[in-house]
């Protein structure tokens, strides 16, 4: 089976509801913390593209939710990413959590840092050629 875990009862019956309109088989598990959707393996590649697209779209709802509400001091609103300047300084480019995660699932921390490092680099010293010059 296929696990789905939400955080949010709402989410879930979104989500829920989407399957539905699709006539896609789904069981319910989890607790009062978790809410799985269960969905046969047996599906199309296509069918479950499809599932994970609308996954990700309501987890990304879900996170933006759940940011939106904490107020706390200790509330995370913005990911920090280093580089150091042309000086040897140290700089932070700040990025929405969602975006941050985005970026996560395809790179790697050290990847993304080096992605960063790369654009300070190029903003400070241009190479102005075309690309098909370079």
């Amino acid at each position: 089976m296929l696990e789905y875990i939400l955080f949010s009862e709402r989410i879930r019956e979104l989500f829920i509801c989407w399957l539905r309109d699709n006539n896609i088989e789904f069981e319910l598990a989890g607790n009062d913390e978790e809410f799985l959707v269960l969905i046969d393996e047996d599906i199309a590649d296509s069918i479950e593209e499809k599932i994970e697209a609308q996954y990700d779209l309501l987890l990304d709802e879900n996170a933006k939710a759940v940011d939106e509400d904490d107020d706390s001091s200790g509330a995370i609103h913005l990911v920090g990413i280093q580089y150091t300047d042309i000086n040897g300084d140290i700089g932070q480019v700040k990025i929405p959590p969602d975006l941050a995660n985005h970026l996560q699932r395809c790179l790697t921390a050290s990847e993304l840092q080096g992605f960063v490092q790369l654009i300070a680099d190029t903003v400070v010293n241009p190479d102005n050629k075309s690309l098909c010059q370079s």
